[in-house]
Order: structure tokens, then C-alpha cells, then sequence
């Protein structure tokens, strides 16, 4: 049987970066692209919620036999990319706000990962992650947007990704 333990991650990565993201960006209710980006965080919130009531949940890292990692690097990934992209190649204040909002945090998650033993243990092959329906499917292109610029074993991470029919998912 499996059973799961949830790493704890810098409250910037987690719940608290959705709520964010959804505030901030006031996101149009007709906008084709901002349903988009509404639907790929109902389905980490989807995703997320199935993961904590599975029941496979366990307090001891040591009983695991999978890891989750509940960073939500998409809607970082997106919230920088919708703000800041045209400046994330340069060195201006604004370049500098990108880093210290989305880029910084998922930094942190794995300097707070790489402190744990059992991510280290197998080289993160028994850790996963939620995705929502654009990353790490339709990758950005900048380096900087990519997880596995931020550590090496981010590629041997799992991707539990959720989609909508029609995308071919």
C-alpha cells in the first residue's frame, strides 16, 4: 500500500500562493485566458484536496513511501510570467521584484527540501508534485521558469498533472 508523507514548504509555495495569485490578479471573468488559469487552479485545489483525504497521509517520514511536495510552482511560475516576463533578462527593479516574488520561492522549497534526508535518500525519485494544466506541460521557454534550473533532482520528481479532456491529458 502507499502511503504518502507531505513535506512542509515555505508558505509563499503553498495555499497561501494561490490565494495570492487569485487576488492579485483580479483575473477577468471572460477572459479566455484567465479561465484557463482559473480552471488549472481548481484542478491543484482538485488534485491537492484528493491527495490530503486519501486516507494514505502519514505523520512519519519514515512510514512513507511517497513523498508530496504541496508547492504549487505553476501559479508562481505564472504569476511571474504574466507580470514580469518582458524584464526577466535584465537587471531592473522590476527584474528584481520577479525574483524576490516567484523565482525566490520556489528556491526556497528546494533549499527547504534539500534539508530533508528523505529527499536526498533516492534522489527525489519517490517525491511528486501537483500540476495544473499548463506546467510543466507547455513549459516556458526562459530558464528561469523551468523547476530543474532551481535544483538536479527537480526532473526526477513526479508530476501528478491534471487536465481537461479536450487537451489530450
Amino acid at each position: 500500500s502507499v502511503s504518502i508523507f507531505v513535506h512542509e514548504v515555505p508558505a509563499c509555495a503553498g495555499h497561501a500562493a494561490i490565494r495570492d495569485f487569485q487576488d492579485k490578479n483580479a483575473l477577468p471573468l471572460h477572459d479566455s485566458w484567465s479561465s484557463f488559469v482559473r480552471q488549472q487552479i481548481e484542478h491543484l485545489i482538485a488534485l491537492d484536496d484528493a491527495i490530503m483525504h486519501s486516507g494514505a497521509v502519514v505523520a512519519d517520514p519514515s512510514e512513507a513511501t511517497m513523498f508530496y511536495v504541496p508547492a504549487f510552482w505553476s501559479v508562481l511560475v505564472e504569476d511571474v510570467v504574466n507580470h514580469y516576463s518582458q524584464y526577466l533578462d535584465s537587471s531592473s527593479a522590476v527584474a528584481a521584484s520577479a525574483a524576490s516574488n516567484g523565482l525566490d520561492c520556489i528556491s526556497k522549497v528546494f533549499d527547504h527540501l534539500r534539508g530533508s534526508p528523505f529527499y536526498l535518500r533516492n534522489a527525489a525519485y519517490d517525491h511528486f508534485w501537483v500540476a495544473g494544466i499548463q506546467h510543466p506541460l507547455n513549459p516556458i521557454a526562459r530558464p528561469a521558469c523551468h523547476i530543474e534550473a532551481y535544483d538536479l533532482f527537480a526532473k526526477n520528481m513526479m508530476v501528478l498533472a491534471a487536465g481537461v479532456r479536450e487537451y489530450g491529458f
